[in-house]
């Protein structure tokens, strides 16, 4: 049996990282008695996957993994087992059943949503940050980005799908201390939209200082409504 479940990872594990996370489930759901179906080999192991790494800092409400079972459990007993053996800041929120043979959640991955809280120190005027927003989504945006090869001058534009500011708070003279963005970026397999660096380059465009918080709301998939 095969089946995906989607979890929320909150603030108190946002700087847990990514094989944290996958250590800390692997141990959940031993405790939990879930009849997981373990890999061949020498040194076997859980069969279990995830669609995507979240980067260390963020949160998230649309985390996935993809886990293969021995035995049939139902979705929602597979929930309430596993949340009662995992921390607080981390819930497992659904589980679906798919079909074995369908490819992995990497492979299936097509986009991600994501909000992004900035606060600017100090205030950025909104006539400045409209700009910087406008800048970015009307082409390109060369970025300093680690790659197999060193680091490199990359164009991350073609990962970026939409940028909009969503809320801002400003005081009388226009100046803006916190603003909400919405984000849609590219995500697959090789690779997708890095937030962090969109949002360093829309501090530099804005000629703008700041603390950026970054939180992925959904993920899209091919074949497969979640």
């Amino acid at each position: 049996m095969r089946i995906i479940a989607n979890f929320h990872k909150g603030e108190e594990l946002r700087f847990i990282s990514h094989l944290d996370v996958m250590r800390l489930l692997q141990r959940a759901m031993r405790r939990a008695r879930l009849p997981l179906a373990f890999s061949q080999g020498f040194n076997p192991h859980p069969i279990l996957a995830f669609a995507s790494a979240l980067a260390v800092g963020h949160t998230s409400d649309a985390e996935w993994m993809d886990v293969q079972l021995t035995e049939a459990v139902d979705p929602d007993e597979f929930v309430s087992r596993l949340n009662a053996q995992i921390p607080e800041g981390l819930r497992v929120r659904r589980a679906l059943e798919i079909d074995e043979k369908l490819p992995t959640l990497t492979a299936l991955l097509q986009r991600a949503e994501y909000e992004a809280t900035v606060l600017f120190a100090p205030p950025v005027g909104r006539a400045a940050l409209e700009e910087g927003i406008k800048t970015l989504a009307g082409g390109p945006i060369v970025v300093l980005k680690h790659t197999k090869s060193g680091m490199k001058n990359v164009d991350i534009r073609p990962q970026l799908l939409s940028l909009s500011l969503g809320e801002a708070d400003e005081d009388a003279s226009g100046d803006v201390a916190r603003a909400v963005l919405c984000i849609t970026g590219k995500l697959s397999a090789d690779g997708g939209l890095q937030t962090e660096l969109l949002l360093r380059a829309l501090l530099s465009a804005c000629g703008a200082q700041g603390s950026i918080r970054v939180h992925r709301k959904f993920l899209y998939f091919d074949r497969i409504e979640v």
